[in-house]
């Protein structure tokens, strides 16, 4: 089996195609959003803004990799919209 590590705000740039458009001030509520590369930014805020990432009481955690559990969420919050 493949094992291949993602950190969150490039699992989020494949993501949001589909979603409209956000602004990025969506993100000024976390305090590590700072952390987020420039090309992320546009594909993280529009995941906030519906919905589909939340973060928790230390941010979004961008350059954190992501788990197998969040992937599940994520995936099962965009079947939802």
């Amino acid at each position: 089996m493949l094992a291949v590590s993602i950190c969150h705000h490039r699992m989020n740039t494949l993501l949001p195609k589909p979603l409209p458009d956000a602004s990025q001030p969506v993100l000024a509520p976390f305090p590590d959003s700072t952390l987020i590369s420039g090309y992320a930014k546009d594909s993280v805020a529009k995941l906030v803004q519906s919905g589909i990432i939340k973060g928790d009481s230390n941010g979004i955690s961008p350059l954190g990799y992501t788990s197998r559990a969040e992937i599940a969420v994520v995936l099962y919050r965009l079947l939802e919209l």
